[in-house]
Parts: structure tokens; sequence; C-alpha cells
């Protein structure tokens, strides 16, 4: 499914049917849009752990509020990410 995901956790799709999977061992989120097989990353940095607004430690589950922002758990860096 995922060329060089390391432990895909969650996935959520958007109205548009776009795809977005935490991978908590590479620490980022990917996107895929619609009818796309090859994604990109979307939030973090591939094995690149940190604090800062940009980076996570093991992502996980992840959900959208009514404007569609996304947050992430961020659950090595206790904390919800938006």
């Amino acid at each position: 499914f995922l060329l060089g995901a390391s432990s895909p956790h969650s996935f959520l799709f958007d109205p548009w049917r776009n795809l977005f999977v935490s991978e908590t061992f590479n620490h980022r989120i990917e996107f895929f849009r619609r009818n796309e097989t090859i994604g990109q990353t979307a939030f973090g940095l591939i094995n690149v752990v940190g604090t800062t607004s940009f980076l996570f430690d093991r992502p996980q589950g992840m959900t959208f509020d009514s404007q569609w922002n996304l947050y992430v758990v961020d659950s090595f860096n206790h904390r919800i990410q938006k």
C-alpha cells in the first residue's frame, strides 16, 4: 500500500477524497491526492523527531474540524498538533 511506509497508523479522507496517512515511525503525515498512487510528505520530516511546530514524535490519530483544519495526535510529544 505505502512504499517505504513505516508503521502507518491511521488514515483519513478529506471531502475531496484526498488521503492523509500518519506514519508513526517515520514521524510524518503523508498526503495522496485523489486517484494518485504516489504521495508526498504533507507534515513532518521523514525520520526527523522534534518538538517544533512542524515536527512530530510518533504521530498517530487524525481528525478534521468543521473548517477542515487537520489535527494530529503527536503521541510522544504529548500534544495535539493543528
